[in-house]
């Protein structure tokens, strides 16, 4: 049951302003402008290949089911 997951390459990373755990990215998907994602994942990297689940993607969540995947501000 797992939908618009696609596979991306982190092009930068940099610390969220207001928070300690979060990082900033800049994702390419290969779309015309790459995305930004904010995570709380502890091993990206600039050039990490990853899976990204695109707005709208339904994923598993651990302890939660099938959750789907909303646009942030």
């Amino acid at each position: 049951d797992i939908t618009n997951v696609v596979t991306g390459k982190v092009l930068e990373v940099e610390k969220h302003p207001d928070a300690d755990k979060l990082v900033v990215t800049k994702v390419d998907i290969g779309a015309d402008e790459p995305l930004q994602i904010v995570t709380g994942a502890p091993n990206v990297y600039p050039g990490a290949i990853v899976p990204v689940a695109l707005v709208g993607a339904t994923v598993y969540h651990h302890g939660n089911g099938i959750e789907k995947i909303k646009k942030g501000k």
